[in-house]
Parts: structure tokens; C-alpha cells; sequence
């Protein structure tokens, strides 16, 4: 009896302790006059979980803590799946969402200027996925024999064969 409450015990804080939860955001940020939601998932019960937002430079919390809300059900790997609002915050800065089982977002920022940089974020994707000598990654990758379609020769990194030459022949 003693090993059967054991193995019970062991397995409650086995389990516990993979028990996670998730927040999805928009990473990039918000308009402050936005429509502002997130994602929470889980396999976890979280029906009784609530969640706040939390101002960066002071750690202050701008807004709940609120109830997840309704609980949208299974979908992908997940059981649990909820929609949150926090569109009533309109302050600029940055912030992160907090969920009462100590799970934190990613950062995003509130602002009228959210988007002004992005470009180069999306630019700079190309220098790191870009074949050849890579200077970010200090990788060498894709460095073929021939530069023709019909008779390359493909070595490099783990995308082997699926592209040519450096320069998309």
C-alpha cells in the first residue's frame, strides 16, 4: 500500500512539473487605439487561472488580474484554448502578460510607431538564411561545385538538395 501512494505521489509532481501553460501575442506590437488579444493554451485545467499586464520599466500592473474567460476547447495539441482581450490599455510602453500560474508572454510594445522599424527585421531575415560565407552565423553553407541547374553538385547544411546555387539556379 505504502509503494501504491508512492507511486501515486510521484506521478501528481512528475506530471506538475511538465505542466505548462502558453501565451501568444503579437510580438511586433500594438497601435495603442488597436484591438489587443492573445492566445493561452494549454493541456492544463485553466478555468480558474487569470491574467494580468504588466508595465515593463516599473514592473506595474496596468491591467486585471481577469479571468481567461470562455474556453474555446481542443484544438491542435491542446485541450484548453482561450482568446484574451487587454484592448482597453492604451498607454504606449512595453509590456508582458502574466498568468496567475507564472506564466510569462514575450515583450511586445504599445505605440503609434510600432511597425517603423520592421522592415529591417524582415531584411535581415535574407543576410541569415542567405547561402555561402554567412557573416552573422560565421557558417559556411550550400558551397557548391557547379552553378547550373542540370549539373550541380549539392553539399553543404541540412537543406542538401532542396536548392542549387547561392543565387536560386
Amino acid at each position: 500500500m505504502k509503494k501504491f501512494i508512492f507511486l501515486i505521489v510521484g506521478i501528481l509532481l512528475f506530471s506538475s512539473i511538465f505542466s505548462e501553460s502558453f501565451i501568444r501575442i503579437n510580438q511586433i506590437g500594438y497601435f495603442p487605439d488597436d484591438k489587443k488579444t492573445g492566445i493561452v493554451f494549454s493541456n492544463d485545467n485553466l478555468n480558474n487561472i487569470t491574467f494580468s499586464v504588466i508595465r515593463l520599466s516599473d514592473n506595474a500592473k496596468v491591467f486585471g488580474p481577469k479571468n481567461l474567460g470562455k474556453n474555446y476547447g481542443e484544438y491542435g495539441a491542446f485541450k484548453n484554448n482561450f482568446i484574451i482581450d487587454f484592448s482597453d490599455i492604451k498607454g504606449e510602453g512595453s509590456y508582458f502578460i502574466h498568468l496567475s500560474d507564472s506564466t510569462n508572454s514575450p515583450e511586445f510594445k504599445i505605440s503609434k510607431c510600432v511597425y517603423k522599424h520592421q522592415h529591417e527585421a524582415i531584411l535581415n531575415f535574407f543576410h541569415f538564411q542567405r547561402c555561402g560565407y554567412n557573416p552573422y552565423l560565421n557558417i559556411k553553407c550550400h558551397l557548391f561545385e557547379k552553378t547550373s541547374r542540370r549539373d550541380a553538385k549539392a553539399k553543404g547544411g541540412p537543406q542538401d538538395g532542396k536548392n542549387f546555387d547561392a543565387y536560386g539556379g
